[in-house]
C-alpha cells in the first residue's frame, strides 16, 4: 500500500537450466501493477519485464553472462513504451586476490515520440585482503539520445566478522545532466545529483536458512531523503 488510493503489486519467476558444469541457460519474467484510485481519476500504470540469457563461470576465474531482456510498460498518461535491453558482462580473476569486471548494456526505447537509444558502461575492480576483507570500486557511464547522460561511482567494502556473519557497506554518487529539451517536469534545474549509503548484515544462521538486514540512506539536492529498510530470510529445500 502506497498510499489510501495507490497500491503497487510485483510478481517475479526465473527458471534455470544447467546445460553443463560451466553453462546455465536461465529466463524470467516480471510483472508490475500499480493502480491508482482516487476521487480525480481511476488509472492503472505498470508494466512486463521478460528476460532471456545464458551464464559462463569456469571454475570463477572467468564468469560470463548475456542476455536480452524486453520491458513493455505504461505511463501515467497511458502511452505505451518499449524497451529492448541486451546486456553483456564479463568477470576475469586476474589473480587470486584480484578481480576486473566488465559490463555494457544497450537500450532502444520506443514510443510515439520515435525510436531512442541509450548506452550504459561499467567497470569494477575488485580486491582481496588477507583480513577477509573484500573492496570493490565501481563506474557506471551513461547516455541517451534523448539528452541525458549520468556518472555514478561506487565504493564497497565487505568483511567476514566470523565464518557465518558478514558486513557490507556500500556508498554511491549519482549525478545526472539534461539537455534542455529532455527536462522532466518533475525535477529542479536540469541536473539530479545524489548520496546514498547503505550498510547490510548477512547471517548464516544454519546450513539452510540465511538472514539478512540492509539499511540504506538517501540524500538528494531535489529535496528527498529517504530510509529503506529491508529484513529477508532465505531457506533451501
Amino acid at each position: 500500500e502506497l498510499s489510501d488510493y495507490k497500491d503497487q503489486h510485483r510478481g517475479y519467476l526465473r527458471y534455470n537450466r544447467y546445460l553443463t558444469d560451466m553453462m546455465t541457460l536461465y529466463g524470467s519474467f516480471q510483472n508490475l501493477n500499480i493502480g491508482i484510485n482516487d476521487p480525480d481519476s481511476s488509472a492503472n500504470v505498470g508494466g512486463n519485464v521478460a528476460t532471456a540469457g545464458l551464464k559462463y563461470d569456469r571454475s570463477g576465474w572467468i564468469k560470463g553472462d548475456a542476455s536480452v531482456g524486453y520491458d513493455m510498460r505504461k505511463d501515467s498518461n497511458g502511452l505505451i513504451i518499449s524497451t529492448l535491453k541486451p546486456m553483456l558482462n564479463v568477470r576475469w580473476s586476474l589473480n587470486s586476490l584480484t578481480a576486473l569486471s566488465g559490463r555494457v548494456e544497450l537500450y532502444r526505447t520506443t514510443s510515439d515520440s520515435g525510436d531512442f537509444i541509450g548506452r550504459a558502461f561499467t567497470v569494477v575492480l575488485s580486491r582481496y585482503l588477507p583480513t577477509q576483507t573484500a573492496l570493490h570500486a565501481g563506474m557506471r557511464v551513461y547516455n541517451h539520445d534523448y539528452g541525458v547522460k549520468s556518472i555514478s561511482p561506487t565504493f564497497e567494502i565487505g568483511q567476514y566478522l566470523r565464518w557465518d556473519l558478514s558486513m557490507r557497506l556500500r556508498y554511491r554518487y549519482f549525478a545526472c545532466r539534461f539537455d534542455e529539451d529532455a527536462v522532466p517536469d518533475f525535477i529542479k534545474g536540469r541536473s539530479i545529483n545524489s548520496h546514498s549509503c547503505a550498510a547490510e548484515i548477512n547471517w548464516q544462521m544454519f546450513s539452510d536458512i540465511q538472514t539478512r538486514f540492509k539499511y540504506r540512506r538517501y540524500l538528494s539536492d531535489q529535496d528527498i531523503k529517504m530510509n529503506t529498510y529491508l529484513l529477508s530470510l532465505e531457506f533451501d529445500v
